[in-house]
């Protein structure tokens, strides 16, 4: 069964992983360093289609992603309202850090963003909320991705036997640990508090970069 499983994810569409890194914009939880590693090691075990599909679905993947995400925090700025505030930017510490990269950063926020592993998502819904131009934050997040995800790949790719190896042997756990943590996720969200004003005021602080665009 679990060997039906791997084969039915070795042999992906270049498609999928583009749509995986997709949904991780959208703040699914989808881990876009897992997928990419993983697609590392499906190109060195060999895929069905072309090695250049599946590089560039990821590069366009890990692009569209961090730019969706930019987008929605631009509309949480300009027409959704505190509903979506408080449903995208619930943690009040993740927007300070969020609010000090882009602070200390500023047009750079883009490409820093790639290198900042765990904090992707706040740093980039703040960058879209703080009105930073689409343009200069795409080129940055264009530029960084393709160092990250070369890391990624190369990472997978050196390490694609190990991974086999770990899920074959290791497949039940593996199996507990992703429905734990989709339980755990579940759970932490239904017992959240609204913070939405605590929130709305630090989003309020937000330094505008509307003057770049």
């Amino acid at each position: 069964m679990f060997d039906h499983v791997l084969t039915i994810i070795q042999d992906a569409h270049p498609i999928t992983y583009f749509a995986l890194l997709m949904l991780a914009g959208l703040g699914v939880p989808v881990s876009e360093d897992l997928v990419t590693v993983w697609a590392g090691g499906a190109l060195g075990r060999g895929v069905p289609y072309s090695e250049f599909y599946y590089v560039i679905a990821l590069y366009m993947g890990v692009i569209g992603s961090d730019m969706l995400t930019f987008f929605i925090g631009r509309l949480a700025h300009d027409t959704m309202g505190g509903k979506v505030r408080r449903v995208l930017l619930r943690q009040q510490k993740h927007i300070d850090r969020a609010v000090h990269t882009i602070q200390k950063h500023g047009d750079r926020v883009g490409f820093i963003q790639r290198f900042s592993l765990g904090a992707r998502l706040p740093i980039t819904l703040v960058a879209g909320y703080s009105g930073m131009s689409p343009w200069r934050f795409l080129l940055g997040t264009a530029a960084g991705a393709s160092i990250t995800l070369t890391i990624q790949l190369t990472i997978g790719y050196l390490a694609r036997d190990q991974m086999i190896h770990f899920l074959q042997e290791y497949s039940s756990w593996v199996g507990l640990v992703i429905l734990g943590t989709l339980v755990s996720i579940i759970v932490i969200k239904t017992r959240k508090t609204d913070t939405g004003s605590e929130n709305a005021s630090a989003l309020d602080k937000i330094p505008s970069m509307k003057e770049d665009q």
